[in-house]
């Protein structure tokens, strides 16, 4: 039984990841398109991300506690395993460690540097060609081009969606059929994000959405509607989890568990990834009337 292990391993990152800006593709592009700092985003997200993340612990507790096992060997097999023989260049190891060090200190210490999380995670890439010593051309060769010709695709999609105003009627759209108050278009962001991310992927549902955001707090500046990107922010990440082309997560587990002989058809895949998205999604609601209502 490995499906409980595919679970687990894409509900995970997507639940975990929604914490900092740099743990989701769809965090960064709501964090910039807002210029909210690392600190800034974790304060606001950490809380209902860790929270659902023991919701996901429950469900999977209920849902396999019959289902998995193991036998002696198995156990025996693991608690033999030699983590530290598998690494093969320590002094890589050593410097890699520091540089990523010193960038996550970076991204801590962003609103004092006062430079985007992007320009530290490039110094960090920069840096490290440094002490490493490596073969640039080799780590070009493994960037993943098609997904960058994708954003720039995607954003340039989106620039076209704000000229021809159809942003602007779909901004309308939401406070119209919020009547106008700020709870209600917050609780409607998260629902209806995490819908509309499970159906299209939470990444260019994401890069569509700030435009809308960014709107409505341009028109209506105050505190009641900034909790509106955090609400974004939590109905993409966690909505996300619904469906198998709702992350990016998501595609790589079930590819994975494929080429391991375990498929996951995309009904297995909503038998358990609606309850843990619609649970986030909850937890996300009653966090946002509390703290910000």
């Amino acid at each position: 039984m490995r499906y409980p292990s595919s679970c687990r391993r894409y509900s995970r990152p997507t639940l975990g990841g929604a914490a900092t800006i740099v743990g989701d593709p769809p965090n960064i592009i709501i964090a910039s398109a807002a210029d909210i700092g690392f600190v800034e985003f974790m304060a606001h997200i950490t809380i209902p991300a860790l929270l659902s993340m023991l919701a996901l612990i429950g469900l999977l507790f209920i849902w396999f506690r019959n289902k998995v096992s193991t036998d002696v060997d198995s156990r025996q097999s693991v608690m033999e395993q030699r983590p530290d023989e598998l690494i093969t260049d320590r002094g890589l190891l050593i410097k890699t460690g520091a540089v990523l060090g010193l960038t996550v200190l970076g991204f801590l210490f962003q609103d004092v540097l006062k430079v985007s999380p992007a320009i530290i995670a490039m110094s960090g890439a920069g840096l490290l060609f440094v002490v490493t010593q490596v073969d640039p051309h080799d780590v070009l060769s493994h960037v993943e081009w098609d997904t960058l010709t994708f954003f720039v695709g995607l954003f340039i999609l989106v620039g076209g969606l704000v000229e021809t105003g159809v942003i602007d009627h779909a901004q309308e759209w939401m406070v119209d059929i919020s009547g106008g108050d700020e709870r209600n278009l917050a609780f409607i962001m998260v629902w209806f994000g995490g819908t509309a991310s499970a159906i299209v992927d939470n990444i260019p549902f994401t890069a569509t959405m700030v435009e809308i955001v960014a709107k409505i707090v341009e028109e209506n500046p105050s505190e009641q509607t900034s909790p509106l990107w955090w609400a974004l922010v939590m109905g993409a990440d966690f909505g996300g989890n619904a469906t198998m082309v709702g992350a990016s997560a998501n595609v790589l587990v079930v590819s994975m568990a494929r080429a391991r002989g375990y498929p996951i058809s995309f009904i297995r895949f909503m038998k358990y990834g609606i309850p843990i998205s619609v649970v986030s999604m909850l937890i996300s609601t009653g966090y946002i009337w509390i703290r910000y209502y």
